[in-house]
């Protein structure tokens, strides 16, 4: 997982493409399909979605390969 989401008791996932060598600039969609709850393994609901955003605890960043 590229970033992680963590609030509310929820924990969101999400992944980006590879970078390449150069510098990569990133932009990630804050909506329900492009994300992954990790507790049931599907998407999470709007509901979720806004509980985690509403109760933001940690944002995780994967820096490395």
């Amino acid at each position: 997982d590229d970033v992680i989401l963590i609030g509310g008791g929820l924990t969101l996932t999400t992944t980006i493409s590879t970078p390449g060598t150069g510098w990569t600039s990133y932009s990630l969609l804050l909506h329900e399909s492009a994300w992954t709850n990790t507790a049931t393994g599907s998407p999470p609901t709007q509901a979720q979605m806004l509980t985690v955003l509403g109760n933001l605890t940690k944002l995780r960043i994967r820096g490395e390969l």
